[in-house]
């Protein structure tokens, strides 16, 4: 007899006119969206905690130990670091420019060259990921300290051909 309720109970689930399979597929909807729900904030809460671990990372211009990016975890985590890697790039190649463009007022072939070999030292510790990236915006950033520098020297030219004229 066992066996017979067994096989109507599965012929219930299997035949969804009646009101027991109705009730059980309900119940298994519930119980799926429950579960993923559940998986969902568990995954929200494993992102947020290796978000927390990436701030933790002291930022700085030598490539950063990264994580795997198979997972949300890795790529959250990899998100942060590498933003914190980019801006300390920036920060540190800001302040060089500047220091060669004051170092190097009135010559702009020593500025370039300089500039081109502080450019190659600092690319060998960028994360390879953000060579290009980087090499592309420090190109940028060099360009008005450039123009100002040869401003310069071409009004130093002037005025020492002036003052050959004048003499």
């Amino acid at each position: 007899m066992a066996r017979y309720e067994r096989q109507a109970a599965i012929g219930s689930i299997a035949n969804p006119a009646t009101e027991e399979s109705r009730a059980t597929m309900a119940l298994a909807d519930n119980l799926q969206s429950f579960g993923q729900y559940g998986m969902e904030q568990y995954a929200r809460m494993r992102v947020e905690g290796a978000q927390e671990e990436a701030y933790d990372v002291e930022p700085g211009i030598d490539a950063p130990e990264q994580r795997t990016s198979a997972t949300m975890t890795g790529r959250a985590y990899n998100d942060i670091v590498m933003a914190g890697h980019a801006a300390a790039i920036k920060n540190d190649y800001t302040k060089r420019i500047a220091e060669l463009s004051v170092e190097h007022a009135q010559d702009p072939i020593a500025f370039q060259k300089n500039s081109e070999a502080y450019k190659s030292g600092l690319l060998n510790g960028v994360s390879p990921e953000m060579r290009n990236a980087v090499s592309l915006d420090y190109d940028a950033a060099t360009i008005r300290p450039m123009a100002q520098i040869k401003q310069a020297h071409e009004k130093g030219v002037i005025e020492e051909s002036v003052q050959g004229i004048v003499q």
